[in-house]
């Protein structure tokens, strides 16, 4: 999709940006945090499986860089929580 993705060095976790991760054109764009590994053809759903499933999420409309420190929502098994997270 032209976004740039990262992935740990340390663990298979992938950050990357998906304008539609459930693939029906629903839902706003986000930065995600997955241990998915992202497509590297697809436009969205990047991770293919249909869902919005993913670590956490930072809704954005810039899919040139991910936000270095903002509120993401984070999963933490199974509620979403509101939690600074700093990307370095």
């Amino acid at each position: 999709n032209g976004a740039p993705y990262y992935k740990s060095l340390t663990s298979p976790v992938y950050v990357y940006y998906d304008a539609h991760c459930s693939g029906d054109m629903s839902g706003s764009a986000r930065w995600v945090i997955d241990d998915d590994s992202p497509s590297l053809t697809a436009m969205y759903d990047l991770d293919g499986d249909g869902n919005c499933s993913y670590i956490a999420r930072a809704k954005s409309k810039d899919f040139s860089k991910p936000p270095k420190g903002s509120m993401w929502k984070v999963d933490c098994g199974g509620v979403w929580q509101d939690m600074w997270v700093a990307l370095v």
